[in-house]
């Protein structure tokens, strides 16, 4: 009696097994004679590999962290099991070159973390755009090219644009059997290109300035799209002067040299150009206002001030004579007093700068009763 048990039960659990195995192997896809799918984990190295070798008969179950479930049949001896697994995710970044119109600009897009992509990437210019705004509703240039793996593309030719302006690129990667496609947005950072007019410095040389004297220039350019922004690219300007966005030069120079440098504008396309100057800035010539004096009469008081342009503190110093009774205030120029003889006195009066100028005049005063 125990040998008939121990013989129905090897019966039931062969019939068992075999129930298993047939519904397991109705579940699958269909597949070519002699292969079994075998559901490989997420790593990317085993998209699309094929696992060959002799596998025991079994059936394994498995409930993964997110709630699906994958199921692993293994055939008889030296069988061979096909990996079926999900597409890979590949990544594509991208840069655009600019350059003066009417040279060619062009984009680069790099592909990675494909599995052995093949397939297309469409290169597509849109524009030209008077801003940077993106906008890619115009299509200026399309080029196609073929993958083979992992790396970095560029057009077939590059784009030699008919118009000067901003062209914004967008690339895509077509996906293949084991590779999902991906592509570029409109506006991306890296990919707009600058087919950029040749901007002109109308200004290309400036005045001199004067120590201590208000300066004040404007730079002028043309043929590049307005507004423009200035901006110093090299050198310093001299002590006590700014540049404006706007392109002028002002302040009051604290310091005597000659001073080069580079100003760069740029306009509201991100087109650049630049300009090389120099300002020489030396102490102010002293200017005599006054160019003569009035008669004096004896016994009564006389105040007149000898007027001059120049860098100021000016001090005022006499090579001569004045009326016996007349002074000379160094710091204003003023002569004053009450003259004490008659006659006719001839003087020089000489003006010094504190940058180091000077300059005289010769004055007569003539005192009388």
């Amino acid at each position: 009696m125990r040998a008939n048990l121990n013989k129905y039960s090897i019966w039931f659990l062969g019939l068992l097994l075999a129930v298993l195995t047939e519904s397991a192997f109705s579940a699958m896809p269909n597949l070519s004679s002699g292969q079994q799918q075998i559901l490989l984990s997420d790593r990317s190295d085993y998209y699309g590999q094929d696992i060959v070798g002799a596998l025991p008969l079994a059936i394994t179950t498995q409930r993964n962290s997110n709630n699906s479930q994958s199921n692993t049949v293994f055939g008889a001896a030296n069988e061979t099991s096909a990996g079926i697994a999900r597409s890979a995710q590949p990544t594509i970044t991208t840069q655009a070159t600019s350059a003066a119109f009417p040279n060619p600009i062009s984009d680069t897009a790099t592909l990675s973390n494909g599995v052995n992509p093949t397939g297309t990437i469409t290169f597509i210019a849109y524009g030209p755009v008077a801003n940077t705004i993106p906008n890619c509703t115009t299509v200026a240039f399309t080029s196609i090219v073929s993958v083979n793996g992992n790396g970095t593309y560029q057009p077939n030719t590059p784009f030699t644009p008919l118009a000067s302006g901003n062209y914004f690129w967008t690339a895509s990667y077509s996906g293949d059997g084991l590779n999902n496609g991906v592509a570029t947005s409109c506006g991306d950072p890296n990919e707009m290109s600058a087919s950029c007019a040749l901007i002109t410095f109308l200004t290309t040389t400036l005045s001199s300035g004067n120590y201590g004297l208000p300066y004040s220039q404007t730079i002028q350019v043309a043929n590049g799209t307005p507004p423009y922004t200035f901006s110093l690219a090299s050198g310093s300007l001299p002590t006590g002067l700014t540049l404006s966005f706007s392109g002028t030069i002002s302040g009051t120079p604290t310091v005597i040299g000659t001073f080069t440098f580079v100003i760069r504008v740029t306009d509201s396309s991100g087109c650049t150009g630049e300009q090389s100057y120099t300002l020489a800035i030396s102490c102010a010539p002293i200017e005599f206002v006054t160019t003569r004096l009035p008669h004096a009469n004896l016994g009564e008081y006389y105040n007149h001030q000898i007027v001059v342009n120049g860098y100021t503190p000016i001090i005022f110093s006499i090579e001569g004579r004045l009326p016996p009774g007349l002074s000379l205030v160094p710091t204003t120029g003023a002569i004053q007093g009450f003259p004490r003889a008659t006659g006719r006195f001839h003087f020089d009066v000489v003006a010094r700068s504190a940058c180091g100028n000077s300059a005289e005049r010769r004055f007569t005063i003539k005192s009388r009763r």
